[in-house]
């Protein structure tokens, strides 16, 4: 009986690594369409949320009475058509 840190004296003997070989290396492919410039609509949509929460905050800080519910609506409308015409934008841009 063999011990574990024994070989195994059927055992098949342990091959050395090969090298890796170099091959030639293929040329990075451009992509079709140029990097975009400006920032993102997600961003910037996220930005203009964030800012009006913090305008929010600091109304009602402020002692302004301020409807939450209404607030909120007007945000996801505003938030709505941003999309829509980030969207629209993006698509007319796409065209040309």
């Amino acid at each position: 009986m063999t011990s574990p840190l024994e070989p195994d004296a059927g055992a098949a003997p342990a091959t050395a690594p090969t090298p890796p070989t170099s091959q030639p290396t293929t040329p990075a492919v451009r992509p079709e369409h140029p990097a975009r410039s400006g920032p993102r609509t997600g961003t910037v949509l996220w930005g203009v949320i964030v800012l009006g929460l913090g305008l929010l905050v600091v109304a009602t800080a402020a002692g302004y009475a301020i409807d939450l519910q209404l607030a909120a609506i007007v945000g996801l409308v505003v938030a709505g058509v941003a999309l829509l015409l980030a969207a629209v934008v993006g698509a007319a841009r796409g065209r040309r």
